[in-house]
């Protein structure tokens, strides 16, 4: 009986170590996955992660208020393919709030657009009912001043819409020119180290000159760049 006893109290011993070793392991791993996310790349992927997941939450809201609003979404996506040009550059220009703010933008003036299409649509298909009383004048005089208003904010918001179209098209050709720079002329200074060694050159230039013609050099291909 005792012994019994004894070896069931050493199999529950043998069981707790077993539990509190697995414990301190499942602690440990926590810890290292937590000093891994401290480490400059792991933590650049996570908010690389938490930035894409926002800007998608962002992209899903636009699109579905443009189909609540009945509004077509053809205009949104040019917008954005646009923006994911400047993002496939890897230009600095790719991470400014200002871009996703400018497609919020396009989404209220794309609303408004639609909004103001339609009430003018509704307008020319009314039709007038014949009667000529003071009150109804001023009513028409009203109603032509509104649909005066409407079609200047149409106007405005068409104007505006193509502008932030335009933006974005200029934005992704200056992301894409950036992209191509090409920093120093090791050519320009190759041909340098050429005419210090030469053994019969002459007249070997100074150091200020051989300066001198590698500004040069990078000044010409600036320009040939633009």
């Amino acid at each position: 009986m005792v012994w019994a006893t004894g070896a069931a109290l050493g199999a529950a011993a043998v069981v707790s170590a077993g539990a509190l070793v697995t414990f301190v392991a499942f602690l440990g791993a926590i810890g290292l996955g937590c000093a891994a996310a401290g480490t400059r790349p792991i933590r650049g992927w996570l908010e690389s992660s938490a930035r894409g997941a926002v800007r998608t939450a962002r992209r899903d809201g636009r699109e579905a208020r443009l189909e609540e609003a009945g509004v077509p979404k053809q205009g949104l996506a040019a917008a954005t393919l646009l923006l994911d040009q400047i993002s496939a550059t890897g230009s600095p220009l790719a991470t400014h709030p200002e871009l996703e703010e400018m497609l919020d933008r396009y989404v209220e003036l794309e609303i408004t657009a639609k909004r103001c299409e339609r009430l003018l649509a509704d307008a020319r298909r009314a039709r007038a009912v014949p009667g000529g009383s003071e009150t109804r004048a001023r009513i028409s005089d009203r109603a032509a001043a509104v649909q005066r208003a409407c079609d200047a904010r149409l106007a405005s918001a068409r104007d505006e819409l193509a502008s932030i179209l335009e933006l974005l098209q200029l934005l992704v050709q200056r992301s894409t020119l950036d992209a191509t720079e090409v920093q120093g002329d090791p050519v320009g200074e190759r041909m340098s180290l050429v005419l210090v060694d030469d053994p019969d050159s002459t007249s070997r230039p100074s150091a200020v000159e051989l300066q001198r013609e590698r500004e040069a050099t990078r000044d010409r291909a600036k320009v040939l760049r633009r």
